[in-house]
């Protein structure tokens, strides 16, 4: 028991939580009714947080692949969708991408947090408030809605999951929202002008396709904290929000910044991905493919997209749906 529950550990340790959780359902499995001492046992903190954020994992991949969705915008290559959740005022956006880049670079911009104002539109700040492993961290955004709604803030708990072993998918998951729990107050750089403090939860699952194409689906659960949110607030924000980051990962990815190249170079946990990633392409027969790092960007549909400005504001229709109570405007 003590061997197989340090293995456990060990997994969830090195940032594999679908590995650990499924040998603590197998332990859990053959430990069965045994004495109480050794079911007790499976009761310590890591074994509790282990199943806490499998739950958490389990249950955004079931919204993940359920059927309730309303298309938004169907793309060739990007598509977004939305619902609302049942008995709160949170909806919730599926965004599916297919990004034609190096992964390595497509990464690097999801990985660092401060310099996302430099990659997409509606990022004012962000910043790690609190770094608690290798991609473990406390993480604090502000982001832009367009005049004249104000800037949503939020504080998150994100942790990410390496799962290109035997799942064939990173994921980087919100293990909890900290935006009204955690004790964590605004930062001074967020204090330029008033901002409404959201509930955000995201999940991004990053699964590689080929070398230099990479599917990328986020799943965002919002509460905007607005009285309401009508149908056609939720289909602009999708375009607006939804497709912009898809694009401006892709074109950033292809034309990687320079204050990224140079973290991609420098930080750690480069280092520690780049073999996962490399032994993954092995394991497919194509690891001299994925080195050779040759992007073959075909035809791309979405050029028309320019990533480095805003995008048309709400307009008249949208903000009379907004606050004169038009909720179900398509």
């Amino acid at each position: 028991m003590e061997e197989n529950v340090k293995h456990i550990v060990e997994l969830f340790d090195q940032d594999k939580l679908y590995q650990a959780g499924r040998a603590l359902e197998k332990l859990e499995c053959e430990t069965g009714q045994e004495e109480e001492k050794e079911r007790k046992y499976l009761d310590q903190p890591k074994l509790l947080q282990i199943r806490s954020e499998l739950g958490k994992l389990r249950q955004v991949e079931r919204l993940r692949d359920g059927p309730e969705w309303e298309m938004s915008y169907d793309g060739a290559t990007t598509k977004i969708m939305f619902q609302r959740e049942v008995g709160s005022p949170n909806v919730l956006f599926k965004i599916q991408g297919s990004i034609r880049a190096e992964a390595m670079n497509i990464v690097c911009l999801l990985n660092e947090v401060d310099l996302y104002s430099t990659v997409i539109w509606f990022f004012q700040c962000a910043e790690v408030i609190e770094r608690l492993g290798i991609i473990r961290r406390i993480v604090q955004c502000r982001a832009k809605l367009l005049w004249p709604l104000a800037d949503r803030e939020f504080v998150t708990h994100m942790s990410g999951i390496d799962g290109l072993d035997e799942d064939d998918c990173i994921v980087l998951l919100t293990v909890q929202d900290m935006s009204t729990e955690g004790g964590y107050a605004p930062s001074s750089q967020s204090k330029r002008r008033e901002a409404v403090r959201a509930n955000v939860d995201l999940t991004f699952f990053i699964q590689p396709v080929e070398p230099t194409c990479t599917q990328l689906t986020i799943i965002a659960k919002i509460d905007f904290k607005l009285p309401q949110v009508p149908n056609v607030f939720m289909h602009w924000f999708g375009k607006a929000f939804g497709r912009f980051v898809v694009h401006a990962i892709e074109v950033r990815a292809n034309d990687l910044p320079e204050s990224h190249r140079k973290r991609l170079g420098q930080d750690p946990v480069y280092s520690w991905f780049l073999p996962r990633i490399e032994q993954f392409w092995l394991s497919k027969g194509k690891l001299e493919e994925f080195r050779q790092g040759h992007v073959d960007h075909g035809s791309r549909v979405s050029e028309e997209l320019d990533v480095h400005h805003e995008p048309p504001g709400l307009g008249k229709r949208i903000m009379l749906s907004l606050f004169r109570g038009t909720a179900d405007t398509k």
